[in-house]
């Protein structure tokens, strides 16, 4: 087997001042986070930063963003900056109207045109939506008022109204896509992992649960608005009346066909199994969450050779070592 050397290039950080780094990402949390253990920076709160890693000859970047914290510590005179990516900005723009009277609203508006409207707010105008027929078209009745609230939240409710996801890449860019924390139809995968082949699976565990499972789905809109949809689940809850319930308001619902929709979005969405793999792998800077990977070997029974998405990430290195932690889901 040949040998890898270890390789990276972080703004601010001169080569051999790296003591040890994380990035972690996830499907369910907002902005990609990087923490970075040095000896020795350049860089200040609000700058720049771009963290490259690999092995000689073949590194990538897995981290782009701002610095938002550092933590000086001794006895080892070690420098720890806490890194967050441009959705950070989304995260601490509170929208607040000078004139309560007076709010943005927005009327007539098409769901991915209001998620870009309102993370521009926010000075993150690198944007792109993917949203695909049927689209919906919101505020017809009355003007959507936006106001005491982050643009985060004021974005995030819209993508979870249609069981749509908003994510940063790793260049800074935003995107409003369609896509669930699980195997959808067209997903091919990306990366492969042989569990019995031992060259590249550290560690792995199952878990299968009813725990985030919801089968029923109400869904409030504006005054008289509403909706709700449901299957019976006898077969992995208690009995076939038994609903665990997902509550879903929001006054930009101004319809009941919207409501319906919303509905009937989410139900697919929840109304499933937890099935988890949590997966240790040897270092590879291309893994990232929304990408499909492809588990092969597996001892577990109902795994076989099975296509997982990647939910969670975490990137761990440091001059002695190189892994990834996985979160999977299907």
């Amino acid at each position: 087997m040949a040998i890898k050397t270890l390789d990276y290039t972080i703004t601010g950080v001169s080569s051999g001042n790296l003591v040890q780094l994380s990035v972690n990402e996830a499907f369910n949390t907002p902005a990609r986070s990087a923490v970075v253990n040095v000896s020795s920076t350049t860089l200040g709160l609000g700058d720049s930063i771009t963290i490259n890693i690999g092995f000689t000859g073949s590194t990538a970047k897995v981290f782009s963003g701002y610095v938002t914290n550092i933590q000086k510590s001794t006895p080892a005179y070690e420098i720890a900056i806490t890194c967050e990516d441009v959705l950070t900005k989304a995260l601490n723009f509170f929208i607040a109207a000078d004139d309560p009277e007076n709010p943005i609203t927005y009327s007539n508006i098409e769901s991915g045109v209001y998620v870009q409207s309102i993370l521009a707010l926010a000075e993150l105008t690198t944007f792109e939506s993917t949203v695909t027929p049927p689209t919906f078209t919101w505020g017809t009745d009355l003007p959507a008022e936006v106001n005491l609230v982050s643009a985060w939240q004021a974005a995030n409710e819209m993508a979870n109204m249609l069981a749509y996801h908003i994510h940063a890449d790793r260049n800074g860019k935003v995107w409003f896509t369609k896509r669930a924390p699980y195997i959808m139809g067209g997903d091919s995968d990306d990366f492969q992992f042989d569990e019995t082949a031992g060259t590249n699976v550290l560690s792995l565990s199952y878990t299968k649960s009813i725990e985030e499972t919801r089968n029923k789905v109400v869904v409030y809109g504006r005054k008289g608005v509403f909706a709700t949809a449901s299957q019976s689940r006898a077969d992995i809850l208690y009995s076939g009346s038994y609903y665990k319930t997902a509550v879903i308001a929001h006054p930009l619902i101004q319809t009941t066909s919207l409501a319906q929709t919303t509905a009937d979005y989410n139900l697919t969405r929840f109304n499933r199994l937890t099935e988890v793999l949590q997966l240790e792998v040897e270092g590879n800077p291309n893994l990232e969450i929304n990408k499909i990977a492809e588990i092969t070997g597996s001892t577990f029974s109902g795994i076989g050779t099975s296509d997982w998405f990647i939910y969670q990430c975490r990137h761990n290195f440091s001059p002695s070592g190189y892994t990834v932690d996985m979160t999977l889901t299907k």
